[in-house]
Parts: structure tokens; C-alpha cells; sequence
């Protein structure tokens, strides 16, 4: 996987979202890092959870040739699920990674039922 410099994620970033402030790109910086990190530690379980985002499509996002949509918000997902308890806990998580992708304009938390339990269903299965 090719990186990209930090200074030339910023200018990209600052281009595409005219206003981005200075914390929002350290924050997506920190982000993406992070994501590279659990690529190469827990490749299939984002794979997976990517791949479950996918299918469920519950923001409608996925088209042909895009499986890679949701792989921002499948790490944000794995790095929660080590603190929920419940498929209800998982289902709040996965709705609070989507409501903070996507600024609040998704789907209610009930329509997030049957992903829930296919992540959940997962990660049980892995512990």
C-alpha cells in the first residue's frame, strides 16, 4: 500500500473540504493511520465487517465496483467492538460511527438491526 506524506494529505484534504480546520486533518491523519495499522494487524476482520457493511448497504452507498465504500467506517467500527457487550451495544456503536461519517443524514438506528447482527455474530465468533 503506497502512503502519503502528511503534508501531502493536508494539501489534498485542504483543496477537496475548502474550510477544514487544522484538528479536523490531524484528526483524519490520526484516522488513517490508524486504519493502515488494523489493514495490516486485522486485515480480514475489516475485510469482513467492510464486506457486511457492503452487503446490509443501509445508507445505500454501495454500487458495483465500490466494495471498498465503507472501509473507513469498518475500522472505526472493529475499534469499538472490543467495548460492546451486546448485539444492542453493537448496533449503537455502528450507528454513532455512521451518524459522525456521515454528519448525522442516515438511517435510524432500526435499520441498522440485521448488520448488527451479522457484525456481532462475527466478532463473538472470533473470541
Amino acid at each position: 500500500m503506497k502512503t502519503i506524506s502528511e503534508t501531502d494529505m493536508e494539501s489534498a484534504l485542504r483543496r477537496a473540504l475548502p474550510g477544514i480546520t487544522g484538528a479536523e486533518i490531524k484528526q483524519l491523519q490520526e484516522d488513517t493511520a490508524t486504519l493502515q495499522q488494523l489493514s495490516a494487524t486485522h486485515g480480514w476482520m475489516l475485510d469482513s465487517i467492510n464486506g457486511l457493511l457492503y452487503k446490509h448497504d443501509v445508507e445505500g452507498l454501495a454500487f458495483d465496483g465500490r466494495d471498498r465504500e465503507y472501509n473507513y467506517e469498518a475500522g472505526k467500527i472493529l475499534m469499538r467492538l472490543p467495548f460492546c457487550e451486546s448485539v444492542d451495544s453493537c448496533q449503537r456503536e455502528i450507528h454513532t460511527v455512521m451518524v459522525k461519517s456521515f454528519n448525522g443524514k442516515v438511517e435510524p438506528l432500526a435499520a441498522y438491526k440485521a448488520l448488527a447482527d451479522d457484525v456481532w455474530h462475527l466478532w463473538r465468533g472470533t473470541r
